[in-house]
């Protein structure tokens, strides 16, 4: 399919295998889409979309790691509400049955062809664009806590680390990706303000989920697993909450008690 047009969507391409990633890379540009971001796993994918401008995510369910293409579009849309187009070689009934409850905007069978890829994100962003109206938008998006100059960090319910922004990783002089799934308490070793206790798992799981109902703050102390030095932070949370089913995890929100 030749395309004359001029497509200027943002597309994030999930994809492990890179020869496949490579081939549809040049599909896309050849469609004059702007691929601005490829990732190999789950986790990589949900950095690139709270790090990038994207408008829709072409996401390949059989991503190797702790997180399956399914689980990644979930944590992806939820937090950024970004249509995602799931692209596969194999799909059952039972595959099937979990992409439903990630609520995609299309499928796409492999070998994924230039025609086929070009009407997929057509039908996928038209179709986002007319019930995007029905969204509600959270108050405290993504992007306005960026912009306050506020820590991010995101635990599945595990309270294993999914992503942490880069104003955590300046004050906590760590690496994000050293640290990645996981689990918070065992890592960076949350200590009440008050009264010096350090959390076990359960106490912080219970903690981050009761400021997360309440929308209340707390005070805590997190350590840095380079030095142990203590970094004191007003905390506060919201759950990643999809429109229908089980909360998927939580963002915490970290503003420093330092100068």
């Amino acid at each position: 399919m030749e395309n004359s047009g001029c497509f200027r969507e943002r597309i994030i391409l999930v994809e492990d295998n890179p020869i496949t990633a490579e081939v549809t890379t040049q599909l896309l540009q050849r469609l004059k889409y702007q691929v601005v971001g490829h990732a190999r796993s789950g986790t990589e994918a949900i950095h690139e979309v709270l790090t990038k401008p994207v408008d829709l995510i072409l996401m390949d369910i059989m991503l190797e790691g702790e997180l399956d293409g399914i689980d990644t579009a979930r944590y992806c849309y939820n937090l950024v509400q970004v249509p995602v187009v799931f692209v596969t070689g194999n799909m059952d009934e039972e595959i099937l049955l979990r992409c439903k409850i990630a609520e995609p905007f299309g499928f796409l069978l492999k070998p994924v062809t230039s025609t086929s890829l070009h009407y997929a994100i057509q039908i996928a962003i038209n179709t986002y664009t007319c019930t995007r109206a029905k969204i509600p938008e959270p108050v405290d998006t993504i992007g306005s806590i960026s912009d306050l100059g506020y820590g991010m960090i995101i635990v599945d319910t595990g309270a294993r680390i999914l992503y942490i922004n880069g104003i955590t990783e300046a004050i906590l002089e760590i690496d994000n990706s050293d640290l990645l799934f996981q689990e918070l308490t065992e890592c960076l070793q949350p200590v009440d303000y008050q009264t010096g206790n350090t959390f076990t798992p359960s106490d912080f799981t219970a903690m981050v989920r009761s400021i997360a109902d309440t929308g209340e703050e707390r005070y805590l102390y997190l350590s840095t697993p380079v030095n142990g030095h203590k970094k004191p932070f007003v905390t506060w949370a919201r759950p990643i909450r999809p429109f229908n089913g089980d909360d998927l995890g939580t963002v915490l929100i970290l503003q420093s008690m330092e100068e």
